[in-house]
C-alpha cells in the first residue's frame, strides 16, 4: 500500500507499473527486451510476494540499466519496499540519462526529501519546476523542503509569484502566512517588541494585497501601545515538530477534517436523559490563558453532537467559551448538570472541562479540584473565588446515576507548563485517591514533567486522544468491537497512548459501561 500522503505523488506513476516504456539502449540491443518482459512478470509479482518480485525486478535492472521502463519501475518498487535510499540512487542515475522523464524528477526530490536531505531536496524540486512551473508534486516538495528549514519567507514569497491551483494551493498559501505571522510574533513575545513591528510594517508594504500579514500588523501595534492586548499563543512550526526524516504533513493528525465528515447518529439512537456541560477558557482575563483551550471545547462539541447519544440542542447541551464563563455562570452550569442527573436516575451526564485549575485544601487537608473562571485574578485565589469540584463529586456520588463522567483538561498543577507561568501559588498535588469512585474522573497529567498539549493534533493531548477514542479507535478494548464505545473504552485507549509514548499517565476511572458515542462513520 502506498504511503498516504503520497498517493497524490505516485497513483499516476502506477500506469508505468503495468505498462513498460517503449524504447531501448543501443548498446543493450539484446538484453532490454528481455529486461523488459521481466519488468512486467517482476511486477505482477511484487504485488503477491514482494521479495521475489523485488527479485525480478532487480535482475531486469541489472539487464538493462539505461531502459527507462525498467529502470524507474525497480526504483518504485524499491521505494514501496521502503528501501528509500536504493530507490533514490536507482533514480538518480535514471535522472541522468532522462531528464525529461518528469515522475523520475518529482519521485527523486520527494525521496531526498524523505530521507532528509531537505536542501538536495529543495534544489531537485526547484530545478525541475522551471520546466514544469504548475506541477503539483515538485510545489508540494519544493514548499515542504521549505518549511521543514524554516525558511518561512522564502516559501511564502515564492507563493506569492507562483500561485499554486485548487484547494491544495489555497491551503499551501495559508500555511506560508501563518508560519510568517509567527516569527513575527516570536520576536515580539522575545521582547524586541519594536523590531517586531517594524518588520511587520516592512513586511505589509512588501505584500500590500495579502490581508493577513494587514491583520497581523494591526494586532502586533497593537500589542506594542497596549500591555493588556491579546498576544496569541505560540504555535509550532514544521522546522520544530515534523520529523526530520520521513513522510510529513502538518495536519495529517488534526482531528477537524475527520470529525466534519462524520455522519449524523439516527434521531432514534440519541438519549432524551442524556446531558453534557461543555467548557473551554483559552484566554484569561486576568492572567496567561491555557493553549487549545477553546479549540479543545469545540472539537468535543461538534464530535458529541455527530455522533453521541446527547442530543444537540440547548436543553441537552450547554456550551460556554473564555468570557461567558464567569464563577457565577460556572456554578449555574454545574449545578444545571445534578439537577439533570437528579430529575432523571438514568441519566448519562458528561462534563467536559479545558482550561486552568488549582488545588486547595479542606478541613481534613485533602487537595480539592477546583476551576479558575475566566474573570480571576492570580492574586484572587480562594475557596470563594473558584469553583470547587468537591460539593459536585460529593452530590454525584450520592445519586444512582451510573453514567457520569467529568474529563478535565488541566493539570491542577498552578505554575507548571500546563498553567499559568507565574509561582504566585503553589498547587498541592491531586491524586486519584481524593476523587472518591463515583463520578468516572479523567483528568490531564498532574506532573510538571508532563506533555500537556499534542501539538500536532492542536489539542490538550487528553482531549486529542480522547477524540480518536470516540471516533472509533478505542472500540473493542474491554470486548469484543461492537461499534460502540463507552468511556471506560475511551480511558484505556487514552491510557495505552501515554504509556506508548512513556509520558506520565492522566488520573483516569476504570470500569464504567457508560456508553457515550458510536465510530465507525463515514471517513
Amino acid at each position: 500500500m502506498i504511503p498516504h500522503r503520497l498517493t497524490h505523488l505516485l497513483w499516476p506513476l502506477l500506469v508505468m507499473l503495468l505498462l513498460p516504456l517503449p524504447g531501448r539502449a543501443a548498446m543493450q540491443v539484446d538484453s532490454c527486451p528481455i529486461a523488459r518482459e521481466m519488468t512486467v512478470k517482476g511486477i505482477d509479482l511484487f504485488e503477491a510476494q514482494k521479495d521475489k518480485g523485488l527479485d525480478a525486478l532487480q535482475r531486469a535492472y541489472e539487464l538493462c540499466p539505461t531502459d527507462l521502463s525498467v529502470a524507474y519501475n525497480y526504483g518504485l518498487a524499491l521505494y514501496l519496499a521502503d528501501q528509500k535510499s536504493e530507490a533514490s540512487d536507482v533514480w538518480r542515475a535514471t535522472s541522468r540519462l532522462f531528464p525529461d522523464h518528469l515522475k523520475t524528477h518529482a519521485n527523486l526530490a520527494w525521496v531526498s526529501f524523505e530521507l532528509g536531505d531537505d536542501e538536495l531536496s529543495h534544489i531537485l524540486a526547484f530545478k525541475s519546476l522551471s520546466k514544469y512551473p504548475q506541477n503539483m508534486a515538485l510545489i508540494h516538495t519544493k514548499l515542504y523542503s521549505l518549511f521543514r528549514l524554516g525558511r518561512y519567507l522564502e516559501a511564502f514569497d515564492w507563493l506569492t509569484r507562483d500561485r499554486p491551483p485548487g484547494v491544495r494551493g489555497k491551503k499551501w498559501y495559508d500555511q506560508s502566512i501563518s508560519y510568517v505571522v509567527e516569527t513575527l510574533w516570536r520576536v515580539f513575545r522575545k521582547g524586541d517588541r519594536q523590531n517586531a513591528v517594524s518588520r511587520s510594517v516592512m513586511m505589509v508594504k512588501d505584500y500590500p494585497e495579502e490581508p493577513g500579514l494587514m491583520a497581523a500588523k494591526e494586532q502586533i501595534v497593537t500589542a506594542f501601545v497596549d500591555p493588556d492586548a491579546e498576544v496569541p499563543f505560540q504555535q509550532p512550526l514544521p522546522h520544530e515538530i515534523w520529523p526530520k526524516k520521513g513522510p510529513v504533513d502538518d495536519e495529517k493528525e488534526m482531528l477537524d477534517d475527520l470529525v466534519a465528515v462524520q455522519p449524523e447518529l439516527e434521531q432514534w439512537e440519541k438519549r432524551s436523559d442524556a446531558f453534557a456541560l461543555i467548557i473551554g477558557i483559552t484566554h484569561y482575563k486576568r492572567m496567561q490563558g491555557r493553549q487549545y483551550a477553546s479549540r479543545d471545547a469545540h472539537m468535543v462539541r461538534k464530535l458529541l453532537a455527530k455522533r453521541s447519544i446527547i442530543p444537540d440542542d440547548e436543553r441537552h447541551v450547554r456550551f460556554r467559551l473564555d468570557a461567558q464563563v464567569t464563577r457565577a455562570s460556572l456554578a449555574d452550569d454545574l449545578a444545571w448538570l445534578v439537577r439533570q442527573a437528579r430529575l432523571n436516575p438514568n441519566a448519562a451526564i458528561l462534563f467536559y472541562y479545558s482550561g486552568h485549575g488549582i488545588t486547595l485544601t479542606d478541613a481534613q487537608n485533602h487537595p480539592v479540584p477546583h476551576l479558575l473562571p475566566y474573570d480571576l485574578a492570580i492574586d484572587q485565589i480562594s475557596e470563594k473565588n473558584t469553583v470547587s469540584l468537591g460539593p459536585i463529586q460529593k452530590e454525584l456520588s450520592a445519586l444512582p446515576n451510573k453514567e457520569i463522567a467529568l474529563v478535565l483538561e488541566t493539570c491542577f498543577a498552578g505554575p507548571t507548563a500546563c498553567g499559568w507561568g507565574t509561582q504566585a501559588h503553589q498547587s498541592p498535588p491531586l491524586e486519584s485517591a481524593h476523587l472518591g469512585p463515583k463520578p468516572m474522573w479523567a483528568i490531564a497529567p498532574v506532573s510538571e514533567q508532563a506533555h500537556h498539549y499534542f501539538d500536532n493534533g492542536r489539542h490538550g493531548a487528553l482531549t486529542y486522544f480522547l477524540g480518536r477514542a470516540l471516533l472509533g479507535d478505542a472500540d473493542g478494548q474491554r470486548d469484543r468491537a461492537d461499534g460502540w464505545i463507552d468511556m471506560d473504552e475511551a480511558f484505556r485507549f487514552i491510557q495505552q497512548q501515554y504509556q506508548a509514548m512513556k509520558w506520565p499517565e492522566p488520573l483516569l476511572g476504570k470500569d464504567s459501561s457508560f456508553r457515550i458515542s458510536k465510530g465507525g462513520g463515514s471517513r
